[in-house]
Formats: structure tokens, sequence, C-alpha cells
């Protein structure tokens, strides 16, 4: 995947969050021609980007103890799924 794409599943990414929708719907993905890797991408993508601005905003520390809460919450949720 080039550059060029990057910036280009990102941005759509960028409308479609400003916009109060996911930019992994079907219709989304099906418009752009995204693919299974390119979704990996821009989720890992998207999770460096939430990251740095929490680190920014609330510190590390701060943001390392709001993460493992949130992943015991992850959990949870997963559990709830399950049958």
């Amino acid at each position: 995947m080039n550059n060029k794409r990057h910036l280009q599943l990102l941005a759509y990414a960028s409308v479609c969050f400003d916009r109060c929708t996911n930019p992994f719907e079907t219709i989304h993905l099906r418009k752009n021609d995204v693919t299974a890797k390119e979704c990996r991408w821009l989720s890992q993508q998207i999770c460096e980007i939430i990251e740095e601005v929490l680190e920014i905003s609330y510190g590390t520390e701060k943001m390392e103890k709001a993460r493992d809460k949130a992943q015991l919450k992850f959990a949870e949720t997963q559990e709830e799924l399950s049958p």
C-alpha cells in the first residue's frame, strides 16, 4: 500500500468520524474498495493517533491507567458476547 492510499483511507475515516459514522461500515468499505489488510492497517493507525492524543493531553501514566481499565471493560464485553 502506498502513501497516497494511506492518505486516502485516513482522510475518508476522518470525514466519517466527523459526521458521526463508522468508516468500517460495509457501505464505506465497498465504496472505497478497502481490503481486509487495509482495514487492519487503518485500525492500527487510528489506535496510534488516539494514543498519541491521549498521551499529549493526559500524560503517559494517566493514559496507561485509563487504557488498562478500558482493556478490562473490553474483556467483559467479549465475555458477554460469548455463548
